[in-house]
């Protein structure tokens, strides 16, 4: 736990540091902007992201770069801040970056998707609120599964993988928690599941226990929570320390990210299972590819790769392709990506439906026994 949590912690505190003079744009490059969370307590992701456009930069470089020019990706710190969020996309815009990488928190996406709209900018993005696709910003492209998906795979894995009757929903109390939590309880009250309990916490909450015992009190079976990476990784040690085990706990979205595993023991695994953005190697439909990634990812950065890294890693490449078609304008590169049709990442297969998502599956995984692995239960798909 301490050893990666430092690290990641030190990794940002460099980096941050490193950004706060921007290289000079060199003629035979085109800089693509990024606006991500480098430093707090949304960096366990966003450095998994950065480090996907890092290593698509040197895939990109490496095979010619763009029509003999090199790619180079400049990231902007957004910290666990709206207004920094901001501030860092209209420092790339105006910096006339032809695309921006936004982060993959929806709080931020939402408070970025104005400016997006007023620069006409296309951006990716990976927060999954179905609040920014409802927005219809022409602009905004999710290289993510949206929430709606990820409620109703939470929701099959309490029908039918658990088959349990009686729930609890704990949920992160902004806009992503929420929403995810009111659409699975639509889902279950469709299906005739009680839910016994919702409990909610805040970002920056350490301690679950009381969430966690109210749960139990109210006779829930299963637990399925809606949390950011460091919260989940917590509430799923107290719940094995307050002896909740016998209580099923479907981990939503963190139940396969490294920085997350490291602040668990396999013991505080025991009867868990998750919804997986990606489960990258040789069980991903895209085999070879994805084994690839993998092995280069963990060469470069000595961890494994996630689902954020391993999105944005297809996001940079699908931009590099229309980068090579199109150029570097906005507008183009803007229909290229509303066009795109079964683009073969080493995530899954990418297609731009009308409200600008472009990944539509999910996995729904549960932990090798004796390992931090996961390997796939069922998938479940959008309907585009």
């Amino acid at each position: 736990m301490g050893a990666r949590l430092g690290g990641i912690l030190v990794l940002g505190a460099l980096l941050a540091m490193a950004l706060q003079a921007p290289a000079a744009r060199a003629d035979d490059e085109i800089v693509i902007g990024a606006a991500l969370p480098i430093t707090g307590p949304f960096a366990g992701s966003g450095l998994q992201t950065y480090q996907g456009l890092q290593l698509a930069e040197h895939d990109i470089n490496a095979a010619g770069g763009i029509n003999g020019k090199k790619i180079r990706f400049q990231v902007e710190d957004t910290q666990a801040s709206n207004s920094v969020a901001i501030n860092a996309f209209l420092k790339l815009e105006r910096q006339n970056a032809p695309f921006i990488f936004l982060s993959s928190f929806t709080v931020q996406n939402l408070a970025t998707e104005p400016e997006v709209r007023k620069a006409k900018v296309p951006v990716m993005y990976a927060g999954g609120g179905v609040a920014i696709a409802e927005r219809k910003n022409p602009y905004m492209f999710r290289i993510r599964a949206n929430d709606r998906l990820r409620a109703a795979a939470a929701a099959e894995s309490v029908i039918s993988v658990l088959k349990k009757k009686k729930v609890a929903i704990i949920n992160v109390q902004d806009q992503y928690g929420t929403a995810a939590a009111e659409q699975l309880k639509k889902d279950l009250a469709a299906a005739g599941i009680a839910v016994v309990a919702v409990e909610t916490h805040g970002i920056r909450d350490t301690d679950f226990a009381p969430q966690l015992l109210n749960i139990k009190n109210s006779g829930a079976e299963a637990i399925v929570a809606f949390a950011y990476i460091r919260d989940a990784g917590l509430m799923i040690k107290q719940r094995r320390s307050l002896g909740l085990t016998n209580i099923a706990f479907v981990s939503v979205s963190s139940v396969n990210e490294d920085s997350m595993l490291e602040l668990v023991t396999l013991p505080d695994l025991e009867n868990i299972i998750g919804v997986a953005d990606a489960v990258l190697g040789q069980a991903n439909p895209n085999g070879p590819r994805s084994v690839q990634f993998v092995k280069d990812f963990i060469e470069r950065f000595k961890v494994p790769p996630d689902g954020f890294g391993s999105v944005y890693y297809d996001g940079a490449m699908i931009v590099a392709e229309a980068l090579k078609k199109v150029g570097p304008d906005r507008e183009k590169i803007r229909e290229y990506l509303a066009g795109l049709k079964d683009y073969q990442g080493v995530t899954g297969s990418f297609s731009t439906a009308a409200n600008g998502d472009m990944l539509h599956r999910l996995s729904i995984v549960e932990y090798i026994p004796g390992t931090k692995d996961v390997r796939v239960i069922k998938d479940v798909f959008d309907n585009k």
